[in-house]
């Protein structure tokens, strides 16, 4: 399982056609697409208390928490500052980085 900061993602996706295809992949289920829960955002609470000189916010906690949940193998982001700075549970790679 990988689980991706789609922000990144979808930043890239400058021109409407290649968001519009994203968006269709999602609909047809090439995508899944997982929202989190009340247990991911406790997470993410107790990651911004443990890390708070990160100012990480709740987005990257509950996407950290999300992976950890799923025992997600790798977490695709640019986003290294967040990301590379806490100890995430299961060890997932961080793509590109670890290619």
């Amino acid at each position: 399982m990988l689980v991706a900061d789609t922000g990144v993602l979808l930043a890239l996706l400058d021109k409407d056609e290649e968001h519009q295809a994203f968006l269709v992949d999602l609909a047809e289920a090439r995508w899944g697409v997982e929202w989190g829960t009340e247990d991911d955002l406790e997470r993410a609470h107790d990651l911004h208390r443990q890390y708070g000189a990160l100012k990480l916010g709740v987005a990257d906690g509950v996407v950290i928490a999300i992976a950890e949940r799923l025992k997600a193998e790798a977490i695709a982001t640019l986003d290294l500052k967040h990301f590379g700075a806490v100890k995430l549970a299961g060890n997932p790679r961080l793509l590109p980085r670890d290619l």
